[in-house]
């Protein structure tokens, strides 16, 4: 999320208008990342912002982490509707590595595009 931050405010020059702008970025971010709403349940022309959202890939990655060999006790209940199953039950198509490195391409990548915008900006005062 830092490498967004530096984004904004390399394009913006007003402080005021990125800090507006940011909460409407990152609340989408967050909405879309598997905490509020079931990856499957995601409309298909709103697939782009999951995939972009640095959000998904820490939970992925710390859900995997936490419940992987873990037993609960609702594991083993007969009956199905007291059962759970953390990790079956959120579809997870990427393992803990897997979500690590997107997290660091999407690091890396917002990063540079900060470093770009603001050597494109810099060059406009020579």
């Amino acid at each position: 999320m830092s490498g967004l931050g530096y984004m904004l405010g390399a394009l913006i020059a007003d402080k005021q208008v990125v800090n507006i702008l940011t909460p409407v970025l990152i609340v989408p971010l967050m909405l879309f990342a598997g905490f509020f709403v079931s990856q499957d349940n995601i409309p298909i022309f709103l697939t782009p912002i999951k995939w972009i959202s640095t959000f998904r890939y820490g939970f992925q990655a710390f859900m995997i982490n936490e419940y992987t060999g873990l037993t609960l006790e609702c594991m083993s209940a007969k009956d199905p509707t007291k059962g759970c199953n953390p990790l079956g039950d959120m579809n997870f198509s990427m393992t803990m590595m897997e979500s690590i490195y997107a997290m660091l391409a999407i690091w890396f990548v917002t990063h540079m595009l900060a470093f770009f915008i603001l050597s494109w900006k810099s060059t406009k005062y020579d």
